[in-house]
């Protein structure tokens, strides 16, 4: 569940060699909290990864930081040991960090790769539900009319042709209306249409931030915020044109330079 306040989570690899003391985790710490205070952000975690080659010195530093709103944790990849500072947002590493690593099989950059550059669908499932209320509403008119006309509640299949013809062109109509959508991913940006409404035009540079919305029932919106102003965002209706949520997400980010601005590039 996320917050309902700004919050953000950074994670840095110490490759082998890496040249990452505590005079560079001051800078990280000094960028964190200029981070906060631009995005008005109420705290921020930084996650250190490394395979045992972080120093001894490093280490004690982690562990005497006290600043509440930043939360620093150094995980070790080999032993899986989590050294963490004493903040609240420190000691959460222990409970949402794993225990153990466990392979997904997914390939990020595969993944993102497989994101199709048009997708245009529309969402079966709501029109089967749509098509069927529509079919019984005719139903149960053609049964009034009946009743009306001689006096019992009867119907034919020539009425029932007419009936399901009559659901399926306004289930199409009201579909194109609401159900069907469209997204086109071009060099410098994207543009959404969602029913009947023009499409929509929007550049990568426009946005920095990337997240995924789960609608409920398996449905997802990838929304992109604006530079700025994360309180306006372009919602991209990623389930409703079949595309793969988690991999149209990394390409967004990927396109959009997610997170990337002054302070994080400390």
């Amino acid at each position: 569940m996320l917050p309902a306040y700004a919050a953000s989570c950074f994670v840095k690899i110490l490759r082998g060699g890496t040249n990452f003391d505590a005079s560079e985790l001051d800078k990280y710490v000094s960028g964190l909290q200029l981070y906060l205070k631009d995005k008005e952000a109420k705290w921020s975690f930084l996650i250190l990864v490394h395979s045992g080659n972080a120093s001894r010195i490093l280490k004690e530093k982690i562990q005497s930081l006290s600043n509440e709103a930043i939360g620093v944790a150094l995980v070790d990849l080999v032993t899986i040991e989590i050294l963490h500072n004493s903040s609240l947002i420190g000691r959460a590493a222990e409970r949402i960090l794993p225990k153990k690593w466990k392979s997904s099989g997914v390939d990020v950059e595969a993944t993102s790769q497989d994101v199709p550059d048009q997708a245009q669908g529309r969402q079966w499932s709501k029109l089967a539900f749509v098509f069927g209320l529509t079919l019984l509403g005719l139903t149960f008119l053609s049964f009034l009319v009946s009743a009306f006309l001689i006096g019992s509640l009867i119907t034919n299949r020539g009425g029932l042709v007419v009936n399901i013809g009559l659901a399926s062109v306004i289930t199409y109509w009201y579909s194109r209306g609401k159900y069907y959508n469209r997204i086109s991913l071009e060099g410098e940006g994207i543009t959404v249409q969602t029913g009947r409404n023009e499409p929509s035009f929007a550049k990568w540079s426009s946005f920095d931030l990337v997240s995924l919305k789960h609608l409920g029932v398996g449905q997802f919106d990838v929304r992109l915020y604006r530079v700025n102003d994360h309180t306006e965002f372009l919602s991209v209706p990623v389930s409703g044109v079949k595309v793969d949520p988690s991999g149209f997400r990394w390409k967004a980010m990927e396109l959009c330079g997610h997170g990337m601005n002054r302070y994080v590039r400390i």
